[in-house]
């Protein structure tokens, strides 16, 4: 072969390794005047109903190969999918592009990443730089589901009740806790329960929290309720879900327990009268107690006996109550008083005698309490 056809091959092979060696991200040694110069995005986004669009700009020296501006925007920790928006040059020189994305109610809030990229006549995909800015989407922690029974019968192989939240738009969230509370009586399982938190994939888009709880057999049968808070860095304490569920404990009835009968005029402190006027307004009364819960508790009353009577027949039954309303006599709901408000009629003197009883769910009796008097003009 003539030397001069051996030197145009070695010049062309050159050249073609040359320009097939750029690889992405690599500064192309012929750009050494592709420089940026500004860029203009905001450093936080607040979204609105009227617009809440992300405007940008970039601007680079005086270059003649490039192709093609474009943005790429994700959250930072690249959860969210990527979206991409070309740039349009602002005037014939091509030396500022703009682009716009616009931001939903669903985007969630918290930090995202603007990345540049340019196509030049030499080189696909050369990334230019970066801005970091804050989008608040306005939104609170969203409820999205939660996991518990709804019904959990205590067992000492398997004591644990299993709850978990998952939360969303998280970015703000500082804790999240529990509170599980007899919705029968002022009985409390757990209060102040702070969860353990696993996230989801983003630190601030989908969030689970979770705790078991050791149950016990001595908790009280009936209905609970578990209260799901949370914590913002916006917002103090609120309520972001409940649960309702029943428990069974170890399944040993014990029957409820009277004490402490009382028998007064209502305008005078509580006592135990042995007489009473008739037509004279009264308030009887009976603390009752029950190993399984003031929730066991189904009837409490009093019969009326003529005590001189040997047939022992009632004369009357008044059921007692324990709901807090002053028609009946009751002071405070669910404090294990049960109280009844009433007179006995003109000519109903005479000797008398209340049996006090208490039964619980499945019928089991108390203890009886008997108290005589003497009813008078």
């Amino acid at each position: 072969m003539p030397m001069k056809q051996i030197i145009v091959s070695i010049l062309l092979l050159v050249l073609f390794i040359s320009c097939d060696g750029i690889e992405e991200g690599v500064v192309d040694p012929n750009d050494e005047t592709f420089v940026v110069e500004d860029i203009s995005a905001p450093v936080e986004l607040i979204y609105s109903d009227v617009d809440s669009t992300l405007i940008t700009s970039i601007s680079f020296s005086s270059v003649q190969s490039v192709t093609k501006v474009w943005f790429e925007l994700s959250s930072e920790d690249g959860f969210i999918e990527t979206r991409s928006g070309d740039m349009i040059a602002e005037d014939d020189n091509n030396l500022s592009y703009y682009g716009a994305s616009s931001f939903s109610i669903h985007d969630p809030t918290g930090m995202y990443v603007i990345e540049y990229y340019v196509n030049t006549s030499v080189q696909t995909r050369k990334k230019l730089a970066s801005h970091s800015f804050y989008y608040d989407n306005t939104r609170d922690v969203q409820f999205e589901n939660l996991t518990a029974p709804l019904e959990f019968i205590y067992s000492s192989d398997n004591p644990f009740l299993h709850t978990a939240i998952r939360l969303s738009n998280t970015y703000n969230l500082q804790n999240v806790w529990i509170k599980i509370e007899s919705s029968d009586s002022p009985f409390v399982i757990a209060d102040s329960v702070q969860l353990l938190r696993t996230s989801d994939g983003s630190p601030y888009y989908f969030t689970t929290y979770y705790d078991s709880l050791t149950m016990s057999p001595s908790y009280p049968d009936g209905n609970y309720v578990i209260d799901y808070f949370i914590k913002t860095t916006k917002n103090n304490k609120q309520t972001i879900a409940t649960h309702n569920f029943t428990y069974v404990g170890d399944g040993i009835n014990t029957p409820p327990e009277i004490s402490n009968p009382l028998f007064y005029y209502k305008d005078e402190g509580p006592i135990l009268r042995d007489t009473l006027a008739n037509n004279a307004e009264f308030i009887l009364s009976i603390e009752v107690a029950d190993k399984n819960g003031l929730n066991d508790i189904d009837s409490v009353y009093t019969d009326l006996f003529n005590y001189q009577d040997p047939n022992n027949t009632i004369i009357t039954r008044i059921i007692l109550f324990d709901d807090g309303n002053v028609d009946h006599g009751d002071d405070y709901a669910g404090d294990g008083i049960y109280s009844r408000k009433g007179y006995f009629p003109i000519d109903s003197e005479g000797d008398r005698k209340f049996n006090f009883l208490a039964k619980d769910r499945i019928g089991a009796p108390s203890n009886i309490i008997s108290h005589n008097f003497v009813v008078v003009k």
